[in-house]
């Protein structure tokens, strides 16, 4: 699912910019506030896997955005990687 509300569009850029910048805990936070507020958020979940440094909570983001788009490459081979 794209995000399309404004503000969680918002929120999504900002949490990439910091994890862009190495601030892994503000962008994980971001992330699980737009995951809050949209659940199958594809780029949530990719992005909260991104900057989540449990090994399991990494994968199971992973795999959650593999099961909301399964075509998606990036999910696809970060989730295998994870097994």
């Amino acid at each position: 699912m794209e995000i399309k509300e404004p503000r969680l569009r918002a929120l999504l850029a900002q949490a990439g910019r910091n994890a862009d910048y190495g601030k892994n805990a503000a962008a994980e936070s971001m992330y699980r506030d737009i995951l809050s507020a949209a659940p199958e958020a594809e780029e949530a979940w990719l992005g909260l896997a991104r900057v989540v440094g449990d090994a399991g909570e990494k994968r199971a983001a992973y795999e959650r955005a593999l099961a909301l788009s399964p075509e998606n490459p990036v999910a696809g081979a970060r989730s295998t990687a994870w097994v």
